[in-house]
């Protein structure tokens, strides 16, 4: 189905039979084992890192057939976006125990499918590493992976800290970029909160000054 310029495809049965068989993909492509790579967030972090897949105003035409996304069995919380757009949660691989998210031109494997020409078929994964990075990792394309506009070595790879930023990935030439969003560790997202009630009382209590100095005069 087409949602918003962006094909994604729904759970069926051909693509469970298809995970089954390509299960050992993460191994072939050189990705380490658990837990030095796992689709796990870490527990450390409020949420799911996010990646989000865009492309320039000028490429919508060419959008609907520039990228697929394989939908999980649980990708119930994922969605397409509107616009020229889609995201996915950094933990929806469509093969049942994958260590990481596949982005390629080959659509048997890939869990996002790039289709472009500098895209190769087994482009670039990604990845959690225990709990304490985000990997990109490049699989050996012509083209290559680069993360905020550095390219990765050959086969090499960037780990991101979990902090909460944004970095953004380019596959080859090809005309759309991916934002991944790494959101606050547990902590820091409960020290905001508890930093944002305590300046909620502090005004509630500037406020009710005046209204008690009126009442005594």
């Amino acid at each position: 189905r087409v949602v918003c310029g962006v094909r994604c495809e729904s759970s069926t049965p051909q693509i469970t039979t298809m995970a089954s068989a390509v299960n050992n993909l993460d191994d072939e492509v050189g990705v380490p084992p658990d837990p030095d790579a796992t689709l796990v967030p870490p527990p450390s972090l409020s949420s799911s890192a996010k990646l989000v897949f865009l492309c320039p105003n000028d490429a919508e035409k060419i959008l609907p057939g520039l990228i697929t996304i394989a939908k999980p069995n649980d990708s119930s919380s994922d969605e397409c976006t509107g616009g020229n757009s889609a995201h996915i949660s950094l933990q929806s691989s469509m093969r049942d125990t994958a260590r990481c998210i596949i982005v390629g031109r080959q659509a048997s494997a890939a869990d996002i499918r790039v289709d472009h020409k500098s895209v190769s078929r087994r482009h670039t994964a990604m990845y959690y590493k225990q709990n304490s990075h985000v990997v990109i990792q490049d699989l050996g394309g012509k083209h290559g992976t680069y993360v905020n506009n550095q390219r990765l070595e050959k086969h090499g790879k960037i780990e991101l800290p979990l902090e909460a930023k944004k970095h953004v990935i380019r596959f080859g030439n090809a005309p759309l970029i991916c934002q991944i969003i790494i959101p606050d560790t547990q902590q820091k997202q409960f020290q905001k909160e508890m930093q944002h009630v305590s300046e909620e009382d502090k005004d509630h209590s500037q406020l009710s000054q005046p209204l008690q100095q009126s009442e005594t005069a």
